[in-house]
């Protein structure tokens, strides 16, 4: 995170909707803006470098998180698929900054809710009260994002991609660290 926080603070400015505006825009700019070597303003980009660090190390975090979380739950093929699907999505999700960003984009985007919703079905399945209600919110937010990006909603779409993302990054947090395989000894194959 330290990386993109970066990439944002040397962002030089400009967006879809404001291409003369200083800095990054919660509101107006997308995370992709920060990958162009030069800015939408007009600008040298000089946080591109702190960007594209940030995407590998999201990218090797979040597949360490999925191989991990498959640990936790019972033996079978749905621990797999969040093994596969989960580190497909973060491949996809390394080549958005790339000239495939937007197949890369659909496809990681897939991928990666098809593994939240795996990864659902399991919290569902325990006591884990909080933890199936911050599951649910997290896929009604990223389904509502992706809504929007459907629907062609580009006013919307930039707030939206930060709110997915923080719940995402929240939600993965609390997955990582207040759960256990002993969560989930008491389900069957």
């Amino acid at each position: 995170m330290t990386f993109f926080v970066i990439a944002i603070l040397k962002y030089p400015g400009g967006s879809e909707l404001n291409p003369q505006s200083r800095g990054f825009s919660w509101t107006q700019n997308f995370f992709s803006n920060l990958f162009q070597p030069i800015a939408i303003n007009g600008s040298p980009n000089q946080g591109i470098y702190f960007a594209q660090t940030g995407i590998v190390f999201l990218s090797i975090s979040y597949s360490c998180f999925f191989l991990n979380f498959a640990k936790k739950v019972p033996a079978g093929i749905r621990p797999e698929l969040i093994k596969y699907l989960g580190s497909a999505s973060m491949i996809c999700t390394l080549l958005t900054v790339t000239r495939l960003h937007d197949l890369m984009s659909a496809l990681a985007s897939v991928l990666f809710l098809s593994t939240m919703i795996l990864i659902t079905w399991f919290i569902a399945r325990t006591n884990l009260i909080l933890m199936q209600f911050a599951c649910v919110i997290t896929i009604i937010v990223f389904v509502f994002f992706l809504s929007a990006y459907g629907l062609g909603r580009w006013d919307l779409l930039p707030a939206l991609q930060k709110i997915a993302f923080l719940s995402m990054i929240f939600l993965t947090i609390c997955l990582e660290y207040f759960t256990n395989a002993n969560h989930f000894s008491a389900l069957k194959r």
